[in-house]
């Protein structure tokens, strides 16, 4: 259905091995169906706007995961358009087919968002929201900068979790999660004492970090020995797939 809403293959993004694994759930109901993800993108006289959709193996009997991005919206606009989309959603019946209330209802409301914000986003701020909201949390941790761009962050779980949801949601070329690790803390455990940073930082020059060729490439043999200062050498070849030195 959401192929004929829109044909064109730049509105309707799917992933084609995900496609033929639902092609063989209906020859064969015996096989692991996964949750499947899509990207819709609308666009309009005043920008686009993307939403990604992630529908559960149960759905409509569950409500599916959806966030929008957009290169027109500042991160405070776009926490908004988020916010009411996903208030929106929870209004919706289980065990309807709500993407296509989902999507008018973006249509409709998308352009009100998308006029209060002309500009794009400056990567100084997103870098300083980062900051902020990791306080906010009370979570440590480091951003890198550049090429390659890390964030890593340490904190009670809900919180990193509300971290991510927020951080996702923001414009990203390209974001994911390379790695989730998760302690157990008893009840009267201090969780200050398994934290491997003190605080949430930006890294460069102020923690011994060369970066290189006008400000992006970050001295890799640097961001190594930061590691292992702080018990977490293992990363790297798990983050880069070589070994670090």
């Amino acid at each position: 259905m959401l192929q004929s809403m829109f044909p064109d293959p730049s509105e309707f993004v799917i992933d084609e091995g995900d496609v033929n694994v639902l092609n063989a759930f209906v020859i064969n109901q015996d096989i692991n169906l996964p949750c499947l993800e899509y990207c819709i993108n609308l666009k309009n006289e005043k920008g686009k706007v993307t939403l990604h959709v992630a529908l559960p193996v149960f759905y409509p009997n569950e409500l599916p995961d959806i966030y929008v991005r957009s290169n027109e919206l500042s991160r405070q606009t776009q926490l908004e358009l988020n916010a009411e989309l996903n208030l929106f959603l929870e209004s919706l019946e289980k065990g309807d087919l709500v993407i296509g209330s989902i999507i008018a209802w973006l249509q409709e409301r998308s352009d009100e968002f998308l006029m209060k914000d002309v500009n794009k986003l400056p990567l100084p701020v997103k870098r300083k929201d980062i900051k902020e909201l990791s306080d906010e949390y009370q979570l440590t941790g480091f951003c890198l900068p550049g090429k390659p761009g890390i964030i890593c962050v340490e904190g009670l779980l809900k919180n990193v979790n509300s971290w991510w949801h927020t951080v996702r949601s923001w414009n990203w070329q390209k974001i994911l999660c390379k790695k989730h690790e998760e302690n157990k803390v008893n009840l009267h455990e201090d969780i200050q004492t398994l934290r491997r940073f003190e605080k949430f930082r930006e890294l460069g020059p102020d923690s011994n970090i060369r970066i290189k060729g006008s400000g992006f490439h970050v001295d890799m043999g640097d961001l190594f020995r930061y590691l292992e200062e702080h018990e977490s050498g293992y990363m790297f070849e798990e983050f880069f797939g070589v070994s670090g030195k």
